[in-house]
């Protein structure tokens, strides 16, 4: 077995040991705070075998043991006290019959305090900051392998972050595509539709008039099984968001400098099958992006920007407990606050 596929298999066991518990944990009274003490307990074996027992046992790059754990406690707190901030705004709104409206301000909260939050939690450290055709980027310091940086900020206000260790070409071609991303208004309405998806979900899902502690907890299991759906259809939309940025990117860079950027940012070592790689791979594969540039589609109309791994960030914020579940976050604190990026 390969290392992609075994961490495939930890992803998928992850996740549907969540939807397993979160089924059963509705039939049955558990209050907000007894939830989250579940949520640390279920996660931590998952943890523990993505950030550290798989990588060694496949000869992968990964912090040494206490670098790791020390950094992983510390995002850990950060992560628990957003779910825990999440779950009292939530019991909160809903007295006032406000909590639509109020979730919306969470997720603004997290999208501005996103580079914020990473950092107070010890996994990315700003390097350097710099200027690129008028927009800022940041270099940014990650131990942790899959760490691909992205966007951060408002609308109006993003700064773009990138590897520290990331080559001087590879950098140019990843700042140019995400101020692309941002300039276009894809990387706006990869958020737009993370986040109303997000929204959707709590509209539909949360009882009517003031909750109780355990209605709070109902209420996120609900919203777990809904973060669910969303990983299952959102990424047909991403990848298709994926090829449509390719074009973009190729216009302004050229061939040869695009394929240099997709050899770094393509793990071709990846197992996937044409069912399944739609399901847990939003970004697609080299050869499926290289022949979608080919058959020259998605060269009109803006395209939502990883409106997959938005909405999963996201999640937390509607007290939805997989954003650390899934296989390329699991014991990667960093990937938390900054889900991969293409």
């Amino acid at each position: 077995m390969s290392y992609n596929r075994a961490r495939l298999l930890l992803g998928m066991a992850s996740v549907g040991t969540w939807v397993m518990l979160a089924t059963w944990l509705l039939r049955v009274e558990i209050e907000a705070h007894q939830l989250l003490g579940v949520c640390l307990a279920v996660s931590l074996p998952f943890d523990l075998l993505g950030g550290q027992i798989l990588p060694q046992r496949f000869s992968q790059t990964t912090p040494p043991f206490g670098s790791w754990l020390s950094t992983y406690l510390r995002s850990l707190a950060v992560h628990t006290a957003i779910l825990a901030g999440s779950f009292r705004c939530l019991h909160w709104a809903s007295q006032y019959g406000v909590l639509v409206p109020t979730a919306t301000l969470l997720l603004v909260a997290l999208i501005f305090f996103q580079s914020r939050l990473a950092r107070l939690g010890g996994a990315v450290r700003f390097a350097q900051r710099f200027q690129f055709e008028g927009r800022e980027a940041v270099l940014a310091e990650c131990s942790q392998p899959g760490f691909t940086g992205g966007v951060a900020g408002l609308p109006g206000s993003e700064t773009i972050l990138i590897p520290a260790d990331w080559s001087e070409e590879v950098r140019e071609v990843a700042v140019c595509r995400r101020k692309l991303a941002v300039g276009n208004g894809a990387r706006s309405l990869g958020l737009l539709v993370g986040g109303l998806w997000n929204l959707t979900g709590l509209y539909l899902l949360a009882p009517s008039g003031a909750m109780s502690s355990v209605q709070v907890a109902h209420l996120s299991l609900s919203m777990t099984l809904w973060t669910f759906m969303g990983l299952l259809l959102l990424p047909r939309i991403a990848r298709i968001g994926v090829r449509w940025m390719d074009t973009q990117t190729l216009r302004r860079v050229g061939w040869p400098a695009f394929q240099t950027y997709l050899d770094a940012m393509c793990d071709e070592t990846r197992e996937s099958h044409p069912f399944s790689e739609p399901v847990f791979y939003p970004i697609p594969s080299r050869d499926s992006r290289l022949g979608g540039l080919q058959r020259k589609k998605f060269h009109s109309g803006v395209r939502p920007w990883h409106p997959a791994r938005q909405a999963l960030y996201l999640s937390v914020g509607c007290s939805g407990l997989l954003s650390r579940a899934v296989h390329c976050n699991a014991g990667r604190p960093a990937l938390w606050f900054f889900p991969p990026c293409d």
